[in-house]
């Protein structure tokens, strides 16, 4: 699916956060889909041929990020991304939905359903933020290269280069096969957070501001979350090595399964969606049994 195709099916829903775009598929009990940053929901448009025939798929942007539309002081920081689930789902009348999370959207998976376990069906994790490795060290070069040249500057040089967008100081490190990224997906990444000043100005809050402090602070409610837990994790991924998982197996109660994919990233819900699928519908079907 190209970012016009997705891009088309894109609406709003209206929360006290703002206008949260959402891109929406299938039926069935609500899913909802947490993106990495700087991406936004486009990051899991393949696993919608995954799974749209078991769930009400949600795919939405997070303040800050993407489309969505908040005023510029608003709080982008996770635990207010969380509260804006949980009033996203408010809004259409959702109790409950199956929450798939990875890299920063996974921290905020995280404190939502340590702090709102209720409204949590099921959740999947992939690689992600954990504990207090938020920013983790690897993210360490883009910020110094971002120091020395601009935030803004170093956005729009990867718009503009696709060489790059797929270096590893910028996308490269996320990707298993960073030759396969498109200038239609960079462009459908980049370009919204580059729109206005604001927008720009919310992503940098959103990436060098958001830290320990809020992943740290749910450890003792994750260490109660029996709700039913898949984690999948790319073993390759230099940014949330495997050790992460298994913190996350000894720590949450309600942890299931844990899949290893070797030579897998970060970035696996776009390069092994179909594997990624098999194992969350596997999920999720045991959690109808």
């Amino acid at each position: 699916m190209l970012a016009a195709e997705f891009g088309a099916l894109r609406r709003f829903v209206d929360t006290g956060f703002g206008r949260i775009a959402c891109v929406e598929a299938g039926t069935g009990p609500a899913a909802l889909f947490l993106h990495a940053a700087p991406l936004n929901g486009f990051q899991y448009r393949h696993l919608l041929g995954e799974l749209a025939g078991m769930r009400r798929c949600l795919l939405i942007d997070q303040m800050g990020l993407g489309h969505t539309e908040v005023a510029p002081g608003q709080s982008v920081a996770f635990d207010a991304q969380a509260a804006m689930v949980l009033a996203f789902l408010e809004v259409l009348g959702l109790d409950q939905a199956d929450i798939v999370a990875g890299d920063s959207g996974g921290a905020i998976a995280q404190i939502l359903a340590a702090r709102h376990p209720g409204r949590v069906r099921t959740l999947t994790l992939t690689n992600c933020d954990v504990h207090d490795n938020t920013p983790p060290p690897a993210f360490q070069p883009f910020m110094d290269l971002c120091k020395r040249d601009g935030f803004e500057m170093v956005l729009r040089r990867a718009a503009a280069d696709l060489g790059f967008a797929r270096s590893p100081v910028f996308f490269g490190l996320g990707y298993e096969h960073p030759e396969r990224l498109t200038a239609d997906t960079v462009a459908a990444y980049l370009g919204p957070v580059l729109a206005t000043p604001d927008k720009t100005r919310q992503l940098a809050r959103y990436m060098f501001r958001n830290n320990t402090v809020h992943t740290m602070a749910v450890e003792p409610d994750l260490r109660r979350l029996r709700v039913p837990t898949l984690v999948v994790w790319g073993m390759a991924d230099p940014f949330f090595p495997p050790r992460w998982a298994q913190w996350l197996r000894t720590t949450i109660p309600g942890v299931r399964r844990v899949v290893e994919l070797p030579g897998a990233r970060l970035f696996l819900a776009e390069e092994r969606a179909a594997q990624l699928g098999g194992y969350i519908r596997e999920h999720w079907a045991y959690g109808q049994a």
